[in-house]
């Protein structure tokens, strides 16, 4: 039962990836599944219930700070960018491994997915907040910690630089998602160069 649910899911997901969920028919979805139709909502009711499960699944889910990353308790701000640009890698590494489009495509095709779910799911504003939320507070208590440990300048206002490395990431994921891939090693600079201006 979980398999079938899962080969649902996820070849449900490479055709929203693909196009547009409203152009999106049945037939396409039983052959992209392998599923009949009376099992595809046998197990998710409706096309629109099937999109927000691959939603839930594949960008809610696999965007929680506690399913990305693997934090150690003594873990400096130094040492959290490198996992933090590791957790992009993977996250984008295992996208790419379920899906038939080219790698220097996905990214574009993944924001396309976005916004669609921006429309379709009922509760988008509210998972997106959280999703938000428990990221900046992951950077918020790294850049204490940072601060305690006087890795980084005690005058630092921590909720700012917080948000500085939290912005940076979806402001070069988003322009560069035009060019089709993220483009970690430019984060990676931009990261070392706040560093660079935080440290002590």
């Amino acid at each position: 039962m979980k398999d079938t649910k899962e080969k649902i899911l996820k070849g449900s997901f490479k055709l929203f990836l693909k196009y547009n969920y409203e152009k999106v028919t049945v037939p396409e979805l039983e052959k992209a599944t392998g599923i009949s139709r009376g099992g595809i909502f046998h197990y998710t009711g409706n096309k629109k219930n099937l999109f927000i499960e691959v939603v839930n699944k594949y960008l809610f889910e696999l965007h929680d700070v506690q399913q990305k990353f693997s934090v150690p308790e003594e873990c400096t701000l130094q040492e959290f960018m490198d996992i933090y640009i590791k957790g992009i890698d993977d996250t984008a590494k295992y996208v790419h491994s379920i899906t038939e489009i080219k790698e220097t495509e996905l990214t574009n095709h993944y924001y396309h997915f976005v916004l669609q779910a921006s429309q379709y799911h009922p509760d988008f504003l509210k998972f997106e907040e959280r999703l938000m939320i428990n990221e900046l507070a992951l950077w918020t208590h790294i850049i204490k910690k940072a601060q305690e440990n006087g890795e980084v300048k005690k005058e630092l206002d921590i909720t700012a630089v917080a948000s500085q490395f939290y912005y940076y990431y979806y402001g070069i994921s988003y322009i560069t998602s035009y060019f089709g891939i993220l483009n970690t090693e430019e984060l990676r600079k931009q990261y070392l160069f706040l560093y660079e201006l935080i440290k002590a």
